[in-house]
């Protein structure tokens, strides 16, 4: 029992030894950039950054258009009257 928990503690050693030297913390690396994509995506989608202590320049939405615009959305979601995609004849033959 005891060679049993030898080996054992023996090959976790080698193991653990084994990891830490092929470089397994990849941490460094990836905490360098953390963040990096969110702030691009913030960026790209950002339409003028300077916007927020000038408010006379952002472009604004009236509000009849904007009511449309909702209830022509909810429309689309609305079920519709299911045609059906073809129609078949059929015909008896006369002998």
């Amino acid at each position: 029992m005891k060679i049993v928990s030898m080996r054992i503690s023996s090959l976790a050693l080698v193991f653990v030894i084994a990891l830490s030297a092929c470089g397994f913390s990849t941490t460094p690396r990836a905490d360098a950039r953390f963040g990096q994509s969110l702030r691009a995506l913030q960026t790209q989608q950002t339409i003028h950054p300077q916007g927020a202590p000038n408010q006379a320049q952002l472009p604004a939405l009236a509000g009849d258009v904007a009511v449309e615009a909702q209830r022509q959305y909810r429309a689309s979601f609305a079920e519709r009257e299911q045609k059906p995609a073809a129609t078949v004849v059929v015909r008896e033959q006369m002998q």
